[in-house]
């Protein structure tokens, strides 16, 4: 297992790795000084980047169409349209404008409807940045769990909590999560099995010297224990293993012997 160090470490994907080439093709140098590795996610970017996503899609989903639903109701009673505004023409309007012009523009004077309608779009707007932010923001993700689980307490962060932890328990077969490495962030890593990288073994340090010359890229901290490594390997068979081939390999792959002796024949 080894760590990124300096500008090599970027996250998502540089953050730590995990080495999968073998010690004794390292040790015959079978690979010519080339290593492949499995790159990990730490906890919050596993979070951000493959977790969240399906799990607040549903909402955003919904959330989305009750406001232009409604903008569509205020705008056919109060304008008299009759073609109604679609999805994309009702977000536009509202990140342009804003809440506050929006509500105006309606033209609502009851303080109850724009009460109402303003919390409806704050959620709108507070999702769709949940979406599409890039940079983690575990901060905005508390804020919009409540809009995902209407049963949602104070207690925010431990229902949060609990939701992921479920998820970690059932994780699907190309990640394989760590629970803790030795000296490193308590909270793991998540190895993803289709991402596999390659590297120089020159890049990554053995000794504290390698990264004060400046030429090590990574450093090493610590050695996965045997019966990970083992689980870690059969998960990385399945998943390649899953993949299969064409229809056409498998037929032509029966034929073999008719096609050789029709040939030779």
């Amino acid at each position: 297992m080894f760590c990124w160090e300096g500008p090599s470490y970027t996250r998502p994907w540089k953050t730590y790795s995990l080495v999968i080439t073998a010690d004794c093709d390292l040790e015959r140098k079978k690979t010519r000084g080339i290593i492949s590795y499995i790159p990990a996610l730490i906890t919050e970017d596993y979070i951000w980047h493959f977790w969240k996503d399906s799990k607040f899609e549903s909402t955003i989903e919904k959330t989305i169409k009750k406001f232009v639903k409604k903008i569509n109701s205020i705008l056919m009673e109060k304008e008299k349209i009759r073609t109604e505004i679609s999805e994309l023409a009702a977000i536009s309007w509202l990140e342009r404008v804003g809440i506050d012009q929006l509500i105006d523009e309606l033209n609502i004077a009851d303080n109850g409807q724009r009460l109402s309608l303003k919390a409806l779009t704050q959620s709108v707007l507070e999702l769709r940045e949940l979406s599409t932010k890039m940079e983690p923001d575990i901060n905005l993700l508390r804020k919009c769990y409540p809009l995902k689980n209407a049963k949602a307490t104070s207690e925010t962060d431990s229902e949060l909590a609990l939701e992921f932890q479920s998820s970690v328990s059932s994780l699907p077969g190309d990640v394989f999560h760590i629970p803790h490495v030795e000296s490193e962030p308590d909270d793991g890593i998540f190895l993803m099995l289709r991402h596999i990288s390659q590297c120089n073994i020159s890049d990554i340090a053995l000794k504290p010297s390698d990264l004060q010359s400046g030429e090590a890229k990574a450093r090493r901290v610590g050695r996965i224990a045997a019966p990970y490594k083992f689980a870690i390997m059969q998960n990385l068979a399945r998943v390649f293993t899953d993949i299969g081939l064409p229809n056409s390999y498998q037929d032509r792959c029966k034929s073999t012997s008719t096609r050789f002796f029709e040939r030779i024949a």
